[in-house]
């Protein structure tokens, strides 16, 4: 079986590099896409991962902010960040985070992106990772990446709370995952971007 891993959240405040690095030990053909918060990162923190040929980075928000601003319990509190971006604000996000040359897939921080973000995001040639529920709202459906299968994994990089679990289904983090993840030993493991064939 080919597993597709992805792990959201991802910054430099919140990475968890080494139990990523501990798994790719364990499993030397691992590989997982990793949806970073690109505002939380410096430049040179995403140049550094970007040498992990098993790492691939897509872009997850600006800075995952909350209604109460940024904030780490980003589980606890509604993500707004995307929610009413316009065409414009898509523009100007891909264009400031252009000179990272990251994977173009874009997952909204909580699920929650306006309809004219979705059409500007495909018009700049950029994919979107979505949950089924959400295709009212799809521009045009060729350029989705929907989470429609169990080997299509998904996760935090951070461990989340009870609530979350309970009110979304989340099994956690990387760290309460960690023994589901090494228990895929033996399978094939692919990035988002080699599934869309990117």
């Amino acid at each position: 079986m080919k597993y597709i891993i992805n792990f959201d959240d991802f910054s430099e405040d919140n990475n968890r590099l080494d139990l990523l690095e501990k798994l790719k030990s364990e499993m030397p053909n691992f590989k997982a896409t990793l949806f970073t918060v690109v505002g939380r990162c410096s430049d040179k923190f995403i140049e550094r991962v970007k040498q992990y040929d098993w790492l691939d980075m897509c872009p997850h928000g600006w800075r995952h902010t909350t209604i109460y601003g940024d904030v780490n319990d980003w589980v606890l509190h509604p993500t707004i960040e995307c929610k009413d971006w316009t065409a414009k604000d898509v523009y100007e996000y891909v264009g400031a985070i252009s000179r990272f040359n990251l994977t173009p897939v874009f997952k909204s921080p909580g699920w929650l992106l306006s309809e004219e973000a979705y059409k500007k995001f495909y018009e700049l040639g950029y994919w979107i990772a979505d949950l089924p529920n959400n295709e009212q709202k799809w521009y045009k459906k060729d350029k989705m990446y929907i989470y429609d299968s169990p080997f299509k994994v998904a996760t935090h990089i951070q461990n989340i709370g009870t609530y979350a679990e309970t009110k979304f289904g989340n099994k956690g983090g990387l760290e309460k995952r960690f023994d589901y993840l090494l228990s895929l030993k033996g399978n094939d493991f692919i990035f988002i971007k080699e599934y869309l064939g990117i």
